[in-house]
């Protein structure tokens, strides 16, 4: 695995050992470190799973129980997004797989590539 900048890395390079041949981007080894549901539905084939782990941040969280970052399955994370939902003013809810050894996004990370 290799980082290549701050938001895709290549599954394909293996250190001392046989790697991806091609250029990486665009092939099916160049992925994002953190996607969203359907980028994640894209770059894999398949949908994200309920129980799969995720990052979700809500922006200026108004109940304040989420001050950064956090880890939880996908399914919990949808349920804070519609409890978000219904607030009379929605924050912004950001939720992003945990697929890739790369922790967290970084304070100030915003979502590219809609």
């Amino acid at each position: 695995m290799k980082e290549l900048d701050h938001d895709y890395f290549c599954s394909g390079f293996v250190p001392h050992g046989p790697s991806c041949e091609c250029e990486c981007v665009g092939c099916s080894n160049y992925h994002r470190k953190w996607p969203a549901a359907d980028l994640y539905r894209r770059e894999y084939g398949r949908e994200l799973p309920q129980d799969f782990p995720v990052w979700l941040l809500i922006q200026d969280d108004p109940d304040h129980n989420f001050h950064g970052w956090t880890l939880m399955e996908y399914a919990e994370a949808l349920q804070h997004e519609r409890d978000s939902e219904e607030a009379d003013t929605p924050p912004t809810v950001h939720i992003v797989a945990a697929c890739t050894p790369f922790e967290k996004p970084p304070k100030g990370w915003k979502r590219e590539g809609r």
